[in-house]
C-alpha cells in the first residue's frame, strides 16, 4: 500500500539499507541473509542459502486469549481476493487472512512466510522453495504446493492481474511433492524474489478457486486464507473483523479478534483515538497537526516511517494538452515542491524532483530530474506552445480527479491547483473513492492530471509498473520504446551492477520525457496505545519477523 502513501501499489515501505549483506550481494542472489534478532521475539535462521523462520515458542501455545485490537481503516476495500485487482484497503486485511509463499520486513528484507526455507539454481533459471508442512486453509483443508502452483501461474496467466508484469518471467511452477514447488523462470532475474514478496502475490485456495472466475468468486467476499486471523463479517463503512486462526503455522496470534473501524475521516480518527474507541492507526490518517497533543497525553506511542516511495503528478499522455512535452514543462515548472510539502503535507515529507525514491539511494539517479521551480518560465513556456491567457483569466481547464485518502491528499490537490493557477492553468478537483477513481482513470480514461503515491521497492524494477508501455499501473499512456527496451534487459540481467546501470538510463529517459513531475517523498507517524507491542513498524522486531503488515505478534500488556 500510503496517507502519504497510502497507494500501497501503489504502496509503501521502508528503506533499503541491508544487515549482514551488501545490497550488490543482496541483488545478485535475489534474497536477503544474515537477519538477527532477539530470541524472545523469534530468530532467522540461514539454511539452504535462505532465511528460515523458527519460532522461540511453542506455537501450539499461543492462539489468542488477549482480547480486542481495534485498528483504523480508512476505507472500504473492493473484495477481499487480494490478488485480481488494485485494492489498497483490502491490502492490509489480506495480510491478516492469507500467507505469503515469502514476505518482506521492514528493511525491505525477503524473509519467509509459508516457504520456510528456498535455494536458487547456479544459472538463477529455478528457485526451489520448500513449504511449511502444518499449514491449513481456514477450512482446514492442508496447504499444498498444488495451491502454490495454481496462484502463481493463475496471476502470471491473467491480463490485469496487478503481479502479473512484475513476475512475467515464470514459465511454469513444478510440484515433486506436496510442499516442494519449483518455480522455472525464462531468464535470470535479480529482482524475482523481492517482486514474489510484494503486492498481489498472496496464496490462494486451489480447491475453491480452480474452475471459476476468479473476480467473481464467491470467497472473494468470505475469503478462506491460511494467515493468522479467520474473517468473520464485513459491514460496509462501518468495520471488518477477523478472529483468531488457531491452526495458524507459526507463532501467534496472541489477540482474540482485530476489528478494523472504518473511519475516512481525520478528525474522527483522532476522537476516536482520545477516546479509547481505537487502539491503533498505521494508516497514517491521524492529522499531523494534532501529533503533538497525542504525545503529550502520555497514553499513546507514536512512531515516524520513511517510505521509499514517491509522491507524483500523472498526466494523461494520450491528450492533446498533456501530451505535449514543453505543457509537461511549464506544469512542472509551475510546482513549488517546498509549498506542497509544508502546506499539503504539513511538513510530514520531503521535496523530491528524481524518478526515483532517493531512500533507496544505490538505485536513484539523482542526476535525472524533474524540471525545478519557475514560474514564470512556466508562463513564457505556455504562451510559445501557443496557450496565451483567454478573456477568464486562464489559458485552459485541465479534469483533475484524486483520491480520496482523507485531508493531506485533499490538502495536496488544492495546493498543486492553486500553484497551475498562478501560471494561468485552471482544473476542476474531483476527489473520489478508489473504485470511482480507478473506474474515471483508469478504466474511462476521462482525466487531464491525477497524483500517486506508491513503494518504489523492493528495487528498481518496480518502475516498470509505472513506466513500461502497457505496464500495470501505467494508465497514462507514457510509451518509449528504448525505456520498455532497457527495463526488459535490466530484469533478466544476472549482474546487479549492470541492471541498476539500466534502470538509471530508464530514469534518465524519464527525465528527458518529464513522464510525471516527483514531487515529495513519503513518510508518517503511526499512533497507537503504549500498552500494544508486536505491531509491524520501525522500532519493533515484529515486522522482521513475519513481515510488515502481519498482526500474528501483536500483545497487549496487562494493566
Amino acid at each position: 500500500m500510503d496517507d502519504q502513501k497510502k497507494v500501497g501499489v501503489f504502496e509503501s515501505l521502508v528503506r533499503s539499507e541491508r544487515n549482514g549483506i551488501s545490497r550488490r550481494e543482496f541483488l545478485r542472489r535475489g534474497l536477503a541473509l544474515g537477519l538477527s534478532l532477539p530470541a524472545a521475539s523469534g530468530v532467522i535462521a540461514t539454511v539452504l542459502g535462505a532465511p528460515v523462520r523458527v519460532f522461540a515458542q511453542d506455537a501450539a501455545a499461543t492462539k489468542g486469549g488477549q482480547g480486542t485490537l481495534v485498528v483504523e481503516q480508512s476505507g472500504d476495500p473492493v473484495s477481499f481476493n487480494p490478488n485480481y485487482t488494485i485494492d489498497d484497503f483490502g491490502y492490509p486485511i489480506a495480510f491478516n487472512t492469507h500467507s505469503m509463499l515469502v514476505t518482506l520486513s521492514q528493511d525491505v528484507e525477503v524473509i519467509p512466510d509459508i516457504a520456510e526455507s528456498w535455494e536458487t539454481s547456479e544459472d538463477g533459471l529455478t528457485i526451489t522453495f520448500h513449504l511449511v508442512q502444518n499449514a491449513k486453509w481456514h477450512d482446514g483443508t492442508p496447504v499444498t504446493s498444488a495451491d502454490v502452483k495454481w496462484t502463481y501461474e493463475k496471476i502470471v496467466s491473467t491480463e490485469g492481474a496487478p503481479g502479473r508484469d512484475n513476475l512475467i518471467m515464470l514459465e511454469s511452477v513444478d510440484t515433486p511433492d506436496d510442499y516442494t514447488a519449483v518455480f522455472n523462470l525464462s531468464s535470470p532475474s535479480s529482482q524475482f524474489l523481492g517482486f514474489l514478496a510484494w503486492y498481489a502475490t498472496f496464496l490462494l485456495p486451489k480447491h475453491l478457486y480452480e474452475g471459476t472466475d476468479w473476480s467473481t468468486n464467491p470467497v472473494n467476499q468470505t475469503p478462506i486464507g491460511s494467515g493468522p486471523f479467520k474473517f468473520v463479517e464485513y459491514v460496509a463503512g462501518d468495520h471488518i473483523t477477523l478472529e483468531a486462526n488457531p491452526d495458524y503455522f507459526g507463532e501467534g496470534p496472541y489477540m482474540d479478534r482485530i476489528v478494523y473501524r472504518i473511519i475516512p475521516d481525520a478528525a474522527t480518527l483522532e476522537q476516536a483515538i482520545l477516546n479509547d474507541e481505537v487502539d491503533v492507526d498505521i494508516s497514517g490518517l491521524f492529522p499531523t497537526d494534532s501529533l503533538a497533543n497525542v504525545e503529550a497525553d502520555g497514553r499513546f506511542t507514536t512512531v515516524e516511517k520513511v517510505y521509499a516511495s514517491n509522491f507524483y503528478i500523472v498526466f494523461n499522455h494520450g491528450r492533446d494538452i498533456t501530451g505535449n512535452i514543453e505543457v509537461r514543462r511549464a506544469i512542472g515548472e509551475a510546482i513549488d515542491r517546498a509549498q506542497i510539502v509544508e502546506r499539503g503535507l504539513s511538513g510530514a515529507g520531503t521535496p523530491v524532483n528524481t524518478y526515483y525514491t532517493p531512500v533507496i539511494s544505490w538505485a536513484n539517479n539523482s542526476d535525472a530530474t524533474a524540471p525545478d521551480y519557475d514560474p514564470e518560465n512556466s508562463k513564457a513556456l505556455l504562451d510559445e506552445a501557443g496557450y496565451p491567457v483567454q478573456a477568464d483569466g486562464y489559458r485552459f481547464k485541465l479534469s483533475f480527479p484524486y483520491l480520496a485518502f482523507g485531508d493531506a491528499w485533499r490538502s495536496i490537490a488544492q495546493v498543486i491547483q492553486a500553484q497551475l493557477r498562478e501560471v494561468g492553468i485552471d482544473s476542476e478537483l474531483v476527489e473520489l473513492e478508489p473504485s470511482a477513481w480507478n473506474a474515471r482513470v483508469a478504466t474511462d480514461d476521462n482525466y487531464d492530471i491525477t497524483y500517486l503515491a506508491g513503494f518504489l521497492g523492493p528495487g528498481p524494477g518496480a518502475l516498470k509498473n509505472r513506466y513500461g508501455t502497457g505496464g500495470g499501473i501505467n494508465f497514462w499512456h507514457y510509451s518509449n520504446v528504448e525505456v520498455d527496451k532497457l527495463l526488459d534487459e535490466a530484469a533478466s540481467e544476472p549482474n546487479a551492477e549492470e541492471a541498476t546501470a539500466k534502470y538509471k538510463q530508464v530514469q534518465a529517459l524519464l527525465a528527458e520525457d518529464i513522464a510525471s513531475i516527483p514531487f515529495s517523498g513519503a513518510a508518517t507517524t503511526f499512533v497507537y496505545r503504549k500498552e500494544i507491542s508486536g505491531l509491524p513498524v520501525p522500532g519493533d522486531a515484529a515486522g522482521d519477523i513475519l513481515g510488515f503488515g502481519n498482526f500474528a505478534l501483536v500483545q497487549r500488556a496487562s494493566s
